[in-house]
């Protein structure tokens, strides 16, 4: 993807356009929700001096990346897992209470870019967003910006990145990324440089390594990590521990940036803001996007992390902040004018009305750009919510062990066989049927080609209608994976779904074959299927 760059400046920005916003409302409490409003007129103390004057500003959105999922026990970024968050947490502002304002893509970043709450009929381009951060800054700082979702960068400013969503979701997203950390340089002038990735993002096809496990976007048994595979409680483990591994991508890939930065002699006095724009969710039968009452510690929380021009020292700031904080602290950081129809505060400064509840914008049903209404919570509730589901996070996938921890594996039953030779265990009579949907590539596998086939999925021809077996994966004489079958709704078929580590591939030839894990004297047998 080409590096964007200013092609003319523009002195002065459109006026934005007000848009009437109808909303129905979902309270969590029975407290009453105050409206987006109670920020506005409040007056503001700064909490430190300004830093300088950054000539170089760093901005990177993730996207699907829920605050839990970096988390650790302890209320810390598990700093083994994820180190370049954990490592520039270490040396930036980590704002632990920070919330984002809508739960899609679509309007969530245009409303980190314009500081104001999302608005019913808005687009995510700069017609319906032209005071954004992009046409704000254009006037003193070089525009380098990679969207990938968006379009708030006019075309007289930035060369738009071809393709549409759906293409930069299914393919490229990695290489794009490397491409802007190459592009980044020393400029004769300020610069900004913005990029927007699509990672931790579905579709999940990645190890932390960047070693991809299936080649393309749509799944191979249809639904897997859909509304109907979310019916299925060891798909929705399954489909978290692929986030998980994802993020492990996303984790080195800033990792590279940050890297990148240093060698350049950047880093210190840039300023570097990382963040997200909404969660993601893991619960059965539940909405993994849309957010809900149950949800919200999963959609809401995102990581939000800036590192001042000159800071060396980290701290974490648990003070509740927005999303729309990001436009007015760039703008005050940057000494450039503030619009006046900002919602967001600059998080340098702390509200003397500190708000004391959060309020998250959903969408109507799974529309993108649309306000159905919008759900408010208090953040003491939260933050409790918040803990528990990083318990929960840690009790199914632990925490530490390094970029490509074994805890991430051993989610399925009988996780103690996983690393056994299955020659070691027991072995019933029985015939095996199991389909392999990836037979054709464990024929011919070469790790270094960036691809190994390690989401293993099939079907057992005759089986169990509604599956729930426990199951062993072996690959090349030894257990790699265990699991349970399934039935998806509406489907009489037995099937499975396991991802084996990258590390139990060999080159050439891999032989993979499926075990139903039996108890025979009160151990542990494998049946084929």
């Amino acid at each position: 993807m080409p590096k964007r760059r200013v092609v003319r400046v523009v002195a002065s920005v459109t006026a934005a356009v007000a848009v009437a916003v109808a909303l129905g409302l979902a309270v969590l409490e029975p407290a009453p929700s105050q409206p987006p409003e109670h920020r506005v007129g409040h007056e503001a103390a700064r909490t430190a001096p300004a830093p300088t004057r950054p000539r170089t500003i760093v901005m990177v959105v993730f996207d699907e990346l829920p605050l839990i999922s970096l988390m650790g026990p302890g209320g810390r970024i598990d700093a083994s897992r994820y180190p370049a968050f954990a490592g520039l947490a270490r040396e930036a502002t980590w704002f632990r209470g920070a919330t984002a304002v809508h739960d899609s893509t679509a309007l969530a970043v245009p409303a980190m870019l314009d500081g104001r709450y999302p608005r019913a009929g808005l687009r995510s381009d700069v017609y319906s967003h032209p005071a954004n951060l992009f046409t704000l800054l254009a006037h003193d700082y070089e525009l380098h910006v990679s969207e990938e979702a968006t379009g708030l960068c006019p075309t007289s400013l930035c060369v738009p990145t071809p393709g549409t969503t759906a293409s930069h979701l299914s393919h490229g997203k990695v290489e794009r990324f490397r491409r802007f950390v190459a592009a980044l340089r020393e400029t004769p002038r300020p610069a900004l440089w913005f990029k927007h990735v699509l990672l931790p993002h579905v579709p999940w096809q990645y190890y932390p390594s960047g070693t991809a496990y299936r080649r393309f976007a749509p799944e191979p048994i249809p639904g897997l990590n859909d509304v109907i595979g979310f019916g299925v409680p060891w798909l929705v483990k399954v489909s978290y521990q692929r986030h998980l591994l994802q993020l492990g991508l996303a984790d080195r890939l800033l990792g590279e940036l940050v890297a990148r930065l240093r060698r350049l002699g950047l880093y210190e006095d840039a300023l570097v803001v990382v963040a997200a724009d909404h969660g993601i969710a893991f619960h059965l039968d539940d909405e993994r996007r849309t957010v809900t009452p149950r949800n919200v510690q999963d959609l809401a929380p995102v990581p939000l992390i800036v590192k001042l021009p000159g800071q060396e020292r980290g701290q974490v700031v648990d003070r509740h902040v927005e999303t729309i904080d990001v436009l007015p602290t760039l703008l005050e950081l940057a000494r450039a004018p503030v619009p006046e129809r900002v919602d967001g505060v600059s998080l340098l400064r702390r509200a003397r009305g500190q708000l004391r509840r959060a309020t998250i914008f959903h969408r109507v049903g799974t529309e993108l750009n649309t306000v159905g209404g919008e759900y408010s919570f208090g953040v003491r509730e939260l933050k409790r919510r918040r803990g528990a589901a990083v318990r929960r996070k840690t009790a199914w996938f632990g925490s530490g062990g390094g970029t490509d921890p074994s805890s991430l594996y051993r989610i399925g039953p009988h996780a103690e066989l996983i690393g056994r030779r299955a020659a070691s265990l027991p072995r019933l009579a029985g015939q095996p049927t199991a389909r392999l949907d990836q037979a054709p590539d464990l024929r011919h596998v070469d790790p270094e080609s960036g691809f190994v086939p390690g989401e293993l999925t099939g079907e057992v021809p005759g089986g169990r209608e509604g599956g729930g077996r426990p199951i062993a994966l072996v690959l090349n004489g030894r257990i790699a994976a265990t699991g349970r079958t399934f039935s998806l709704e509406g489907s009489s078929a037995e099937s499975f779904e396991v991802i084996v580590p990258e590390s139990a591939f060999r080159r050439g030839p891999n032989a993979a074959s499926v075990f139903e894990i039996v108890a025979r004297a009160g151990r542990p047998a494998l049946r084929p299927l």
